[in-house]
């Protein structure tokens, strides 16, 4: 597999993972998922809760006008993910010859738009053969991707860290709720930066409270990172990568070269996975999308990873891993975080 060669210069844009797909890696704010979040029992905790909240939606108010959305790196994966991303757009347009179908229902990145959902729960009930035709193409692409990862297995298989020597480990924190996963990975890593005890769901409410939905794109949490106010809080400059197409290899090879020219720098790295709640007959809404951990270190045979819903230092079999990971195209982000020496 290809190493990055400098990490300065490979600036790419993702929405290029396919042309054909049509794929944005920056999802527009969704509307209300209808997300119940939880009661807080004591109210020492609640209190704690809305003032860790409020402080977050400072930062917000900061940075969700900014257009900096850190770097993006195309890993060695995304030639062969873009072809079977190419066939199956081709499928699809047979099948939607009026492009009448939003192509989330096919590339579902992170959440699909509830749009989209609302159109395929009318679809399977006012025309069911076109519905399992869409998913029939649906399951051809996971298919085709994981015959993909069955081809390179073993060279797979050989990536190891160990990466406990690069990556940090934050403190983990688990989602009070149902699709919040990436704010409860983010959550991790941005309390690890600032140095602050985990707050129970605080984070999740503060982008409730700042955008007036439970879910964002990716984007708006790495711009609360790379903003000017999280640097005051936190005492740190940070800056995000946010890659596709990656293999461990690639993570490995990078974090090397970030951590030999920034010794001193502190790095966490993101990774999506396809969810393992994967079964279009009793959830076709929910089939193919994606889940957050944060990556902590790859052995002979486990990825060990915070998983927000399953647990800290989870073990995933490796195969399993990057089953899951190619399904998500590889994608991913690393944060690095250098303290800034008061004066």
């Amino acid at each position: 597999m290809t190493t990055p060669e400098s990490v300065p210069s490979m600036q790419v844009g993702l929405d290029t993972v396919t042309k054909a797909a049509s794929i944005s890696f920056a999802p527009r704010l969704r509307r209300s998922e209808a997300i119940n979040l939880p009661e807080v029992d004591r109210h020492d905790d609640w209190e704690l809760i809305c003032q860790r909240r409020d402080e977050y939606v400072e930062i917000f108010k900061e940075s969700k006008d900014s257009q900096d959305v850190g770097r993006t790196l195309q890993g060695p994966c995304l030639p062969a993910i873009n072809d079977i991303l190419e066939d199956v757009t081709e499928r699809l347009n047979v099948i939607d010859t009026h492009q009448e179908i939003p192509k989330d229902v096919i590339f579902p990145t992170v959440y699909q738009e509830r749009e989209t959902e609302h159109l395929l729960s009318a679809l399977k009930y006012n025309d069911a053969p076109k519905f399992h035709e869409i998913m029939e193409t649906k399951k051809a692409k996971h298919q085709a991707i994981d015959e993909y990862v069955d081809l390179h297995l073993q060279d797979f298989m050989r990536q190891q860290g160990p990466l406990t020597d690069l990556l940090e480990a934050p403190r983990y924190s688990k989602q009070q709720s149902a699709r919040t996963c990436a704010a409860a990975t983010f959550q991790m890593v941005i309390d690890n930066i600032a140095r602050l005890e985990p707050v129970g769901d605080a984070f999740t409410r503060a982008v409730s409270k700042a955008y007036g939905v439970h879910i964002v794109g990716n984007e708006e949490y790495i711009k609360f990172l790379t903003s000017e106010a999280f640097a005051r809080l936190s005492d740190a400059n940070t800056s995000v990568i946010t890659f596709t197409g990656a293999d461990l290899d690639f993570i490995s090879n990078l974090t090397h070269k970030i951590k030999t020219a920034r010794p001193q720098s502190r790095i966490y790295c993101i990774t999506a996975l396809l969810s393992e709640d994967n079964s279009y007959v009793e959830n076709y809404e929910a089939y193919g999308i994606w889940h957050s951990n944060v990556l902590l270190d790859v052995g002979g045979t486990d990825v060990v990873v915070h998983d927000p819903k399953h647990g800290p230092n989870r073990k995933l079999p490796k195969e399993d891993f990057f089953k899951r990971w190619m399904q998500a195209y590889g994608y991913g982000h690393l944060i690095i975080s250098e303290r800034v020496e008061s004066t």
